[in-house]
């Protein structure tokens, strides 16, 4: 009998941070249509992380935090013949910001509902991640010098897929599920998932995914891998409205725009990294 694929979930933390403990390593093992936890542990420093994911057992890992800037921060061409700015403002946002939030970004916060990933590279606002993508850039470049199979690496989005199964669930009382202060709800996220055979875990790893946001994070991290793996995921084409498919309370495709511009946006993005967000309308399939 053969084992079970293995996926990693990755909450990245800076590199003093990680020296904290706060570098989260969940490990899964693929189970029904998600995954089972069977250990989560804290990463600390460089070292660690860069043996784990030099490993040959997973079959892919889910990191929650951008992976890369936005490309107009590397262009040294003015002006340029690209279209950023107008798709940009085409979403909703400021010129401007194609210097501070990825295509992607700016997609997703337009089209899912209270789901918002932040600025790669910080705009001044309250929450700057800029560190952890500056640090992963670093990480990556060592990993490739041992030839560690960077194909294997997903960007997740931790909050913004327990945001969608909040609702898609119907957990969610207000606009947004605020599982980061409050154990209780957490547990029940947890209690929903697990009854779908979505995600399981271990005695010891369950009640760390209750008493720890950085540990639920990783998890929720390692079940975007394995979903990832699977192709239950949007992509560009859904959001910017190119598919005929059922409608979803939770994805608020782009409409208004000429299907030229979305087209040559969707190509684009499949060509940059892709955050993988669970698709509700696939998941629904499996309650």
């Amino acid at each position: 009998m053969s084992s079970p694929l293995v996926f990693l979930g990755l909450d990245l933390s800076t590199r003093r941070q990680s020296l904290q403990g706060k570098t989260m390593l969940a490990r899964g093992e693929a189970s029904g249509q998600g995954v089972r936890i069977v250990s989560i542990a804290p990463l600390l420093g460089d070292d660690a992380l860069l043996n784990v994911l030099s490993e040959q057992s997973f079959v892919r890992c889910g990191i929650d935090c951008p992976l890369s800037l936005p490309s107009c921060v590397l262009c040294r061409v003015c002006p340029c013949d690209c279209r950023a700015a107008e798709w940009a403002v085409m979403l909703g946002f400021q010129p401007d910001d194609v210097f501070h939030y990825r295509l992607g970004d700016m997609l997703v916060r337009r089209t899912l509902q209270h789901v918002g990933p932040k600025p790669p590279l910080s705009n001044g606002g309250p929450v700057d991640i800029t560190p952890l993508t500056l640090r992963w850039l670093r990480l990556s470049r060592t990993l490739l010098s041992r030839a560690a199979p960077l194909e294997r690496i997903v960007e997740v989005y931790a909050s913004g897929t327990i945001q969608i199964l909040a609702e898609l669930l119907g957990l969610v009382q207000q606009t947004v599920f605020r599982y980061r202060t409050s154990p209780a709800l957490r547990a029940s996220l947890l209690c929903e998932l697990a009854e779908r055979q979505w995600l399981t875990a271990s005695e010891a790893a369950w009640e760390q995914l209750v008493d720890s946001d950085d540990a639920m994070d990783a998890a929720i991290a390692c079940l975007s891998a394995r979903l990832a793996y699977e192709r239950h995921i949007l992509w560009p084409s859904t959001l910017l409205g190119l598919d005929e498919r059922a409608s979803c309370s939770v994805v608020r495709p782009l409409q208004g725009s000429s299907k030229e511009s979305r087209v040559s946006l969707a190509e684009v993005l499949l060509q940059q990294p892709w955050v993988a967000l669970p698709d509700p309308l696939k998941l629904k399939t499996f309650l």
